[in-house]
């Protein structure tokens, strides 16, 4: 039938909401969901609530989530702005409160997020207003100030999912679940890379390259975290542009991040994951920031690298537990790095 859904073997592999999802997951089913374990685990609700309150900039601190209520397509306040996806309301005897009145979400997947859009939705009533998007959100964020129009990304959401602990069998269930969701919908990456993580991507990219035949091997879950190395490294190129100053890097070229490898007698020295910025010719000068996999007995690191004329000008070598925090590589802690080597020598 048309539109049905049905279960096979296969699904066993897919997250819970993926299955009743199907394979075209939408904005409408992203929000169906959220409303669905916000109101069946406490935990869940306490979590998003928090990360909203913290990654948004709401003023205050974060309240107990004990009473809050989440409403799907809400209208606007004022008749005529349309509906947004979703709106979390305080217990009813709060509503009065400054800092405890209704939060509404505009949820983004796959369509953009648009000026016109948030505009209308302020000019009819939507005091509190914050967009959750897949993405970096089109909208500059100068404006998103100007207006009074919060943003995070559901990659914010998933990271404090996987990171919070979880009481009771459905709270935890419904947790990992939806963070499972976001990652295999591609609205979120696994944060959680580990040095222990990066050593097994290392020794897959060497039997890889490996000319002898050894029988194949399995890689678990290798394949999955190269591929958020990736995703984290796009985050870093997004920090760096925003932390440095608007003249430095104006009218630069980018490539990556992506994978390349370097070469010495035929033979792959070294793997890598990272990014290049550079003017016009990167022959002629760029800067790279890259996690490298030596082929050697040598651990994963950070290199930043700078090149002119053809040839290396600096370079800085850090260990990868100097990028990690609470066990896991950071972000922030890349993207720091990378801005004070800019800094240091002068780039550009």
């Amino acid at each position: 039938m048309a539109g049905k859904k049905t279960y096979s073997p296969n699904d066993q592999h897919k997250s819970f909401f993926k299955i009743i999802a199907g394979q075209n997951a939408s904005e409408n089913d992203l929000s169906r969901f959220f409303r669905a374990c916000f109101l069946n685990s406490p935990v869940f609700a306490q979590i998003v609530l928090t990360t909203i309150w913290r990654e948004a900039g709401l003023s205050g601190s974060a309240p107990k989530a004990d009473g809050w209520e989440c409403n799907y397509q809400p209208a606007t306040p004022v008749h005529g702005g349309g509906r947004l996806d979703l709106c979390l309301m305080p217990p009813s005897g709060l509503r009065t409160k400054a800092i405890q009145r209704p939060i509404f979400l505009e949820s983004k997947v796959g369509s953009p997020l648009t000026e016109q859009q948030l505009q209308r939705y302020k000019e009819h009533g939507t005091e509190v207003l914050v967009a959750i998007t897949k993405n970096w959100p089109e909208v500059s964020q100068a404006w998103l100030k100007r207006n009074r129009v919060k943003s995070l990304r559901w990659q914010d959401i998933c990271r404090e999912l996987r990171q919070t602990k979880c009481h009771g069998q459905q709270n935890r269930f419904l947790c990992d679940r939806f963070a499972t969701y976001l990652e295999e919908s591609d609205m979120a990456y696994r944060e959680g890379i580990s040095q222990s993580d990066l050593l097994d991507v290392q020794s897959l990219l060497k039997r890889i390259a490996s000319s002898e035949d050894d029988g194949g091997v399995v890689p678990r879950a290798s394949f999955k975290v190269a591929g958020a190395c990736i995703e984290l490294l796009k985050d870093v190129k997004r920090l760096v542009r925003e932390k440095l100053p608007k003249s430095k890097f104006t009218g630069w070229k980018s490539w990556g991040p992506g994978y390349y490898h370097e070469r010495e007698d035929n033979s792959i020295t070294e793997h890598a994951f990272g990014f290049i910025l550079y003017p016009k010719i990167w022959h002629d000068q760029n800067f790279r920031c890259t996690i490298g996999f030596p082929v050697s007995t040598r651990k994963p690191y950070l290199l930043l690298h700078r090149e002119q004329g053809g040839e290396m000008f600096r370079e800085r070598y850090l260990l990868i537990r100097s990028i990690l925090s609470k066990r896991y590589l950071d972000a922030e802690k890349v993207a720091n790095a990378v801005v004070k080597a800019a800094s240091d020598w002068r780039v550009p």
